[in-house]
């Protein structure tokens, strides 16, 4: 009998033996055949680090009348940091990465009346792991603590420490869901120690999808926070903060043209401003044929800020019609029924109904893109008594414009300006002023203050009572813009606005109600050529309540003078004139330069000036000015700055001069 022959038998193992290694992927432990060898319990990436130093010097005088203060301050640190990654059993199992920071941190303090020496430790890091990363359900885990100086716009540099650490399980399956739990607090503090901002926080937030079939999607988040802040430990304050929202969504048919949304949204917040706000959606959109579609909507809205309730019932339902691609007209109505209760007792009944139509028409006609639209819209509303009433509102701040309040019967003392999402509390004086001017209430930004240029704010205060009143409110709104996009003047823009306001208000005290009527024309141009923007506009607004005269001009210049140098050189400029009251006058200029100086330098140069002459606020000047130089051969870096700020108000003045200095070498 012939003997089987051994070499396919091989062959046949050793295919086998590579197929196995390739499913188990770079990596993992070879498979030995005819022997079981345990993979390590712990495997180790290679340790990558590096060490540095880091000094910080500043030096700041300020003035208030008679009185001048003066402090410097110095941070040196040296620190070492290793970083290393690896897995536990194998990487599916459990993945890992952590990075670590230790060293010493000295701090030098002096001022007119104290001097102060502090030595310390200096710890950070940084750990991210996700345990069954190949399963359905990961878990991924992470903890980091650090610190870095933050500049801000003519203010000194602040020290900003935080720490946050929690868990993120994800859930794979029909029902994709992902929950994270997680703890972080944040510390802003002066260079000597003061604290300037405090924040604690644990949060919970769940989220998850699912679609039952191809016309049907459904949606569901929860989110929830504790919070503990305060501003340097003067004034604190505790709350919590829910929200929970649902979203139903059935396609009437396969595009997703014709839909039937339904939403549930829900948040409270407790504290000094509590709020419980439930609003329930239901909005159905139809595709009526190809050029015409339409909407029906209903919502009720059950709010309660504070010791006011409020139940409103809201409808609306409008058509979309368009035309040739180039003319779109749209008309909407609806009303509203609600009704108020007050803490102090009593009640009030609201109801109101609006019609409006929007027609925008775009095309292209010679040289150019011709777009012109008009709206007009009427509202009818009848409001009954109110007492006492908190009201939050939101406004942004834009340079050099107040956020104006028009309602009647505000309480200034009651008024309390807070961060949008209202975890941080300004100060009134120091972030902002309050300015009673003729029948508005006008909130201006303090420059040097803890609220930036365009930051959206959160606005709380009370309504005094108000009688029972009818209004009426007819909008008239016209516009048109031509760009030309051929020729010589390709780049350049015309446009002007038009806004027409007519309200007639019904009151048993008509004195305590004042309509505003208002005419506001705003025409101007722009223009975009070679590596320059510029832009010009004249507005012009009569109203009975905040009547108004401006022109604006801004101009921007950016340009690569080299491959690895950007140059970019702003100016805005405003002027606004309230009759009346008084006249603003803005200018700023603003210019920031990069460039290399070879493959090793890296300098970088910025300046700002700025300059408001206000009749009714008061005049500021600042300037500040910063210069960077960065150093990188193989692993070391070395990285200069030098910034100086000078800001003068009407009755006082600050100026700051900051020094950096840091190495680091990396192996």
């Amino acid at each position: 009998m012939k003997r089987p022959r051994t070499w396919p038998i091989l062959l046949g193992l050793a295919v086998a033996c590579a197929v196995t290694s390739l499913a188990y992927g770079a990596g993992e432990e070879p498979v030995v055949i005819g022997r079981h060898q345990a993979p390590p319990l712990l495997t180790l990436d290679p340790f990558s680090g590096s060490f540095g130093f880091l000094m910080i010097g500043q030096n700041d005088t300020s003035r208030s009348g008679n009185s001048t203060s003066r402090s410097t301050d110095a941070v040196f640190q040296e620190q070492l940091s290793l970083s290393t990654g690896g897995g536990i059993v194998t990487r599916n199992l459990f993945d890992w990465h952590a990075a670590a920071t230790v060293g010493l941190n000295q701090e030098y303090d002096a001022s007119n009346v104290d001097h102060r020496t502090t030595y310390g430790w200096l710890d950070a890091y940084d750990f991210q792991g996700t345990l069954l990363r190949t399963s359905d359900l990961p878990i991924s885990l992470f903890a980091r603590q650090g610190e870095n100086y933050i500049t801000r716009s003519f203010e000194p540099t602040l020290k900003d420490t935080s720490s946050s650490y929690g868990a993120t399980v994800n859930w794979r399956s029909a029902i994709p869901t992902t929950l994270t739990v997680s703890h972080s607090d944040l510390t802003e503090a002066q260079l000597d120690g003061t604290p300037v901002y405090r924040l604690h926080q644990n949060d919970v937030s769940l989220n998850s999808e699912w679609n039952p079939t191809d016309q049907h999607r459904l949606s569901l988040s929860y989110d929830f926070s504790q919070v503990a802040d305060n501003d340097g430990g003067i004034n604190g304050s505790n709350y919590l903060t829910q929200n929970v929202s649902f979203m139903h969504q059935w396609a009437l048919d396969h595009r997703f043209l014709s839909t039937l949304t339904q939403t549930l949204n829900y948040n409270s917040q407790t504290g000094d401003f509590p709020l419980d706000h439930l609003r329930i959606g239901e909005q159905l959109r139809l595709h009526l044929t190809d050029t015409l579609d339409g909407n029906l909507n209903y919502a009720y809205d059950d709010q309660k800020y504070r010791n006011v309730e409020s139940r409103t019932h809201q409808f609306s339902a409008g058509l979309t019609h368009q035309l040739f691609e180039s003319l779109t007209t749209t008309a909407q109505v609806g009303g509203s029924l609600a009704d108020q209760t007050f803490g102090s007792g009593g009640g009030s009944n609201n109801s109101s109904y609006f019609g409006n139509v929007n027609v925008n028409y775009h095309k292209r006609i010679p040289y150019g893109l011709l777009n012109l639209n008009a709206g007009l819209g009427f509202t009818h509303a009848d409001n009954g008594d109110t007492s006492q009433t908190p009201v939050f509102d939101t406004g942004t701040f834009t340079d050099p414009a107040p956020i104006i309040l028009t309602r009647t019967g505000i309480d200034t003392n009651s008024l309390v300006v807070q961060s949008a999402a209202g975890n941080r509390t300004f100060k009134n004086g120091i972030d902002y002023t309050v300015h009673q001017i003729g029948n508005t209430v006008q909130i201006m930004r303090v420059v040097g203050g803890n609220i930036e240029d365009d930051q959206t704010v959160r606005v709380n205060y009370d309504l005094a009572p108000l009688p029972g009143y009818t209004s009426q409110t007819t909008n008239l709104n016209l516009g048109a813009r031509y760009d030309i996009t051929d020729g010589p003047l390709t780049g350049l823009g015309f446009f002007a606005r038009y806004s027409q306001q007519d309200q007639n208000i019904d009151s048993t005290r008509p004195s305590a109600l004042l309509a505003d009527n208002i005419r506001d024309a705003i025409a101007g141009a722009d223009y975009r050529f070679w590596h320059i923007s510029l832009h010009a506009e004249d507005e012009h607004r009569e109203s009975t309540l905040t009547p108004m005269d401006a022109q604006r001009f801004s101009a921007r210049y950016t340009e690569r003078l080299a491959k690895d140098t950007p140059l970019s050189i702003g100016f805005n400029q405003a002027f606004i004139h309230y009759p009346n009251y008084g006249d603003t006058n803005y200018t700023s200029l603003d210019a920031r330069l990069e460039h290399s100086l070879n493959a090793n330098w890296k300098a970088i140069l910025a300046a700002r000036w700025r300059k408001d002459d206000d009749s009714r606020f008061g005049n500021t000047m600042g300037f500040e000015e910063e210069a960077q130089l960065r150093y990188t051969l193989r692993q070391t870096q070395v990285y200069f700055a030098l910034r100086h700020s000078f800001l003068e108000a009407s009755s006082n003045e600050a100026q700051n001069i900051t020094f950096q200095l840091g190495l680091t070498r990396n192996f």
